[in-house]
């Protein structure tokens, strides 16, 4: 499912991006725009990941309904800006999206490390920044009635150089059952 421009680490836990474009086959699960979403899907039950974002300058992570908008570049397929998906992000200052509505999140630093579990059959997402303690950052609450994956937009942004430098580090996660 990876967008021209993204590598995928052996295991498929590492995201990178990349110029030039690795050569991945055109198919109805690629993303027109730098999206990525997790092979696997949740579609019932407790799970728990944990994201690694330190030394990123920016950053979005959450999940995205299997069903949201691939081959369209707008918010109909950016994840937090449409129904189908829910995010935390991180653009000098801390921040959760759902369906284009983004609200500021109180936080002394920014975090370098997150986990993030989802409840699927109670409907709840949550955010927590990791460190020596956790602090729970966001929830929400939502019936989610389709299979999550874990998304994160991956590489320039639109109408970027091709010899942009990247400003996000490769994400890299650990799933927990």
């Amino acid at each position: 499912k990876l967008q021209p421009g993204c590598i995928l680490a052996r295991g498929g836990c590492r995201v990178g991006f990349c110029r030039p474009d690795q050569k991945y086959p055109e198919g109805p699960e690629r993303f027109k725009t730098c999206q990525v979403l997790s092979t696997t899907a949740f579609s019932s039950g407790q799970h728990y990941w944990e994201v690694d974002v330190k030394g990123a300058k920016r950053w979005i992570v959450g999940v995205a309904c299997h069903s949201i908008q691939r081959k369209v570049a707008g918010n109909d397929s950016f994840i937090g800006y449409n129904n189908k998906s829910w995010s935390l992000f991180y653009q000098n200052y801390l921040g959760m999206s759902h369906n284009n509505v983004q609200e500021n999140i109180d936080s002394d630093t920014p975090p370098q490390a997150l986990g993030i579990h989802l409840n699927h059959d109670a409907g709840q997402l949550s955010f927590y920044q990791l460190g020596d303690t956790m602090q729970h950052l966001h929830t929400y609450t939502a019936s989610f009635t389709e299979p999550l994956h874990a998304a994160t937009p991956k590489g320039p942004p639109l109408g970027s150089p091709v010899n942009y430098q990247e400003q996000v580090p490769s994400l890299l996660c650990s799933f927990h059952q």
